[in-house]
């Protein structure tokens, strides 16, 4: 114990001395003022130019080609799936039976009397 004593003194000691020495007697207390004065010259004596920048085009334009784009494809998806179904409309009239269609899937259709179908 009486050791860790010792080393306390010695570090305060080293710290008091470095503290002393570190003493500025010329310090002045900071005044708002003061320095609001200051900072207001500078604003006004020289003002800072900002460089002037321009508005990049590309990247607007590139956002505005990707959401075009975007809906082009969902738009040509929706046609190309909605739009392949074909619908055939065939009607027999006074009891005539029509010749068979083929459908695009290879099934024969026959359409009776009455729009009774019989598929083959």
């Amino acid at each position: 114990m009486a050791g860790r004593i010792g080393r306390n003194r010695t570090e305060f000691a080293h710290a008091k001395k470095i503290w002393e020495t570190s003493y500025i007697e010329n310090t002045e207390l900071f005044s708002t003022d003061k320095g609001w004065i200051k900072m207001k010259n500078r604003i006004h004596q020289n003002p800072a130019k900002k460089p002037v920048q321009k508005r990049q085009l590309y990247p607007q334009v590139m956002r505005i080609a990707a959401s075009l784009l975007i809906l082009l494809s969902i738009g040509a998806l929706i046609y190309w799936f909605a739009g392949t179904s074909q619908y055939i409309k065939v009607t027999a009239e006074n009891q005539k039976i029509i010749s068979p269609i083929t459908l695009p899937d290879g099934t024969k259709v026959c359409l009776n009397v009455g729009g009774h179908t019989q598929i083959s």
